[in-house]
């Protein structure tokens, strides 16, 4: 062979190279293309699920707010009728010497139960 055609081959192998290079980045580019479309669909789905939670997150805080208010308020109401409870007992005992015992014996039974519902659950 002349140098001419060896030449000739040469440029044929690198120009089929190239052309296998460049069927090969066109292959990674559509990979590429795919797997970045793939992480767009992930983040916006996450990003909507976040948006979802935060949502959720509100509506609890404003629940517990709620029920906080509330606990609060059965306190006090409750600690109001045992101070009247209390108060009515003692007006019942200083009328009536002869229903001191009733009225001790009353009050002694209910006062467990209302100190409870000013403390609250026990811990135990």
């Amino acid at each position: 062979m002349s140098d001419l055609e060896t030449e000739r081959d040469q440029l044929r192998e690198l120009a089929r190279a190239g052309e296998a290079t460049v069927v090969e980045l066109r292959t990674t580019v559509d990979r590429l293309r795919s797997a970045e479309k793939s992480t767009s669909d992930e983040v916006a789905r996450l990003r909507a699920k976040n948006d979802w939670m935060a949502g959720r997150i509100d509506g609890l805080l404003e629940l517990v707010g709620r029920l906080e208010d509330a606990d609060r308020a059965h306190r006090a109401a409750a600690g109001e009728l045992r101070l009247r409870a209390e108060r009515h007992s003692a007006a019942e005992v200083r009328r009536s010497p002869q229903m001191n015992y009733t009225a001790v014996y009353v009050y002694n039974f209910i006062s467990p139960f209302l100190l409870e519902e000013t403390r609250g659950p026990s811990s135990g």
